[in-house]
C-alpha cells in the first residue's frame, strides 16, 4: 500500500502545530481518520485512552495554531506533488441544519431553496460556503475542499454569499501569485445564484463557466459599419438575442447528478451585459422531460458546445463532497460556541477528507483486493468493486492503527531523505512550479 503521501500530509500537520506535544498532536490527527463521527469521546476511545479529555479540550479551544497557514501548505503541497496543471474551482453553499436555536454558532433562519417534501420552507441552522477544486490525480478526478467559511447573516453584519465568494477568488489569485503557480487552466464553475456583476472579478486570471438566469442580456455583436447620419458614439452591442425551445434543435446525454438526461441544446458567441459587453459562448439546453431554458455561459472561448457541456458536468461534484463531509465525516454533528475552535475542527475534518480521498485514489488496486478477500458482500458484480471512504477508513486502521510516534518519525524522515519531497526550501519559497 502506498503510504508515502498520506504519511507527508500527516508530517506536515504535525509540524506545523505550535504544540508542545507532538504524539498527542499525531494520535489526535489518526484518530480523526479512523473514525467517523469525529467527537472527542469517540477519539479518546479510539486512540488516546492515555490522555484526559481536557487535554484535548484545551488543545482545541486554547492553543493558537494557525490552521489556515496549515491549510495553505497543505495545499501548495498537493498542487506540486501531483503536478497539477488543470484546475476547476467550484463555488457553492450548503446548510447545516440545526435545532437549538440559543447556542448554534451563527445560526441563522433561511429559505429552503431545495423544497423538499420532508422539510419545512424556513429552517434554522448554519449557511456554510465552501470553494473545491476538482483536480485529476493517476487518472482519476477528485474534488478536494480548498476554502471552508460559515456564513453570518444578523442586522448589523452586511457580508453575504456573493460577497464572500468573491473573497474566496480574490484570497486564491493572491495565493498562485504569491507562490508563482501558473497552472495551464484554472476555471470557476458556479450556478446561477452566484452569478451576478459583483461576482466575476480577476475575468483576467479566471476562466468562468457559470449558469445565468435564462433572461439575461445577450447580444450580438455591433454593426462593423454605421449609417452617416447616425449621430454619436459607437453602439456596444448589437441586437438582443432570443432563444425558444424551437430553436434548441440538437440533442446529446448529459450526466445530472448521477442520472443520465437527454438535452437539447444551442450554442453561439455573443455578448453579455453581465460582462460589460465581453464576449462569451452562450449555451440554451433544456432537459427533455423539462419546459424550462438553462442558460450557460463561458468566457473561455476555445471551448466547444460539448467541452462546455463536460466542464460543467464537473460543479455536480461539489454536491457529493458536500454529503461526503455532512454524513460520513460528522460535519453536521460539528459543535463548538466559539469560532475559533469551531473552525479548528472545521479545518481537521477537511484535512481528514483530504487524506482518505487521495488514499483511496493512489490505493485503489489495494483496496479492490482488500474488498474481494474480506468484504465480498459490498460487490455488487464481478466488474464494479466499490471504493468507498468507510472502506478506505478499515484499510488504513491496519497500517495506522498500530503505528506509534517514533515509528511514524523514521519512516517520514527516510520519505524525506529517499525522495527528496518535502523541504521548506523547495515547497516554500516564490518559485515557479517545475
Amino acid at each position: 500500500m502506498e503510504l508515502n503521501n498520506l504519511l507527508l500530509i500527516i508530517y506536515i500537520i504535525v509540524d506545523s502545530i505550535q504544540y508542545r506535544n507532538k504524539e498527542l498532536v499525531f494520535n489526535f490527527i489518526v484518530a480523526l481518520i479512523l473514525t467517523k463521527g469525529g467527537f472527542i469521546t469517540e477519539i479518546i476511545q479510539r486512540r488516546i485512552t492515555q490522555y484526559h479529555f481536557t487535554t484535548l479540550y484545551k488543545f482545541i479551544e486554547r492553543e493558537n495554531w494557525l490552521f489556515l497557514d496549515i491549510h495553505q501548505k497543505i495545499i501548495l503541497v498537493l498542487i506540486r506533488m501531483f503536478k497539477l496543471r488543470v484546475i476547476y474551482l467550484i463555488i457553492d453553499d450548503t446548510f447545516i441544519y440545526r435545532s437549538r436555536k440559543e447556542k448554534v454558532l451563527k445560526g441563522s433562519i433561511f429559505y429552503d431553496h431545495s423544497k423538499k417534501p420532508n422539510k419545512k420552507k424556513y429552517i434554522y441552522g448554519q449557511n456554510l460556503l465552501l470553494m473545491a477544486a476538482v483536480v485529476k490525480v493517476k487518472g482519476v478526478e477528485i474534488a478536494l475542499p480548498i476554502i471552508a467559511h460559515i456564513l453570518t447573516y444578523g442586522q448589523e453584519m452586511n457580508s453575504n454569499k456573493i460577497t464572500s465568494a468573491k473573497k474566496m477568488l480574490l484570497i486564491t489569485k493572491y495565493f498562485l501569485e504569491k507562490y508563482g503557480i501558473k497552472p495551464e487552466k484554472l476555471t470557476v464553475l458556479s450556478d446561477a445564484f452566484f452569478s451576478k456583476k459583483n461576482f466575476f472579478t480577476c475575468h483576467e486570471f479566471f476562466s468562468f463557466v457559470v449558469q445565468i438566469r435564462h433572461d439575461s442580456a445577450l447580444f450580438l455583436d455591433p454593426p462593423k459599419k454605421r449609417p452617416k447620419h447616425k449621430r454619436g458614439r459607437k453602439p456596444k452591442y448589437g441586437k438582443r438575442i432570443t432563444v425558444t425551445s424551437r430553436s434548441l434543435r440538437k440533442s446529446t446525454v448529459l450526466n445530472v447528478y448521477g442520472k443520465e438526461h437527454i438535452v437539447h441544446y444551442l450554442s453561439r458567441r455573443c455578448r453579455a451585459r453581465v460582462l460589460n459587453g465581453q464576449e462569451v459562448i452562450a449555451l440554451w439546453l433544456r432537459f427533455d422531460e423539462q419546459k424550462k431554458i438553462h442558460l450557460i455561459i463561458s468566457t473561455d472561448l476555445s471551448l466547444s458546445p460539448m467541452d462546455l457541456l463536460r466542464v460543467y458536468e464537473k460543479r455536480n461534484m461539489i454536491e457529493s463532497l458536500f454529503n461526503d463531509l455532512k454524513n460520513h465525516f460528522g460535519l453536521n454533528k460539528l459543535w463548538y460556541q466559539k469560532e475559533v475552535p469551531y473552525a479548528k475542527m472545521l479545518y481537521l475534518k477537511l484535512w481528514t477528507y483530504i487524506i482518505i480521498k487521495i488514499s483511496s485514489v493512489l490505493n485503489k488496486d489495494v483496496i479492490k483486493t482488500y474488498v474481494e478477500e474480506y468484504l465480498p458482500w459490498r460487490i455488487k458484480s464481478k466488474n464494479t468493486i466499490p471504493v468507498t471512504a468507510g472502506i478506505t477508513q478499515l484499510l488504513l486502521s491496519q497500517f495506522l492503527g498500530l503505528m506509534t510516534y517514533k515509528a511514524f518519525q523514521s519512516k517520514v524522515q527516510k520519505i524525506i531523505k529517499h525522495q527528496n519531497l518535502y523541504e521548506k526550501n523547495k515547497y516554500f519559497t516564490n518559485n515557479q512550479m517545475t
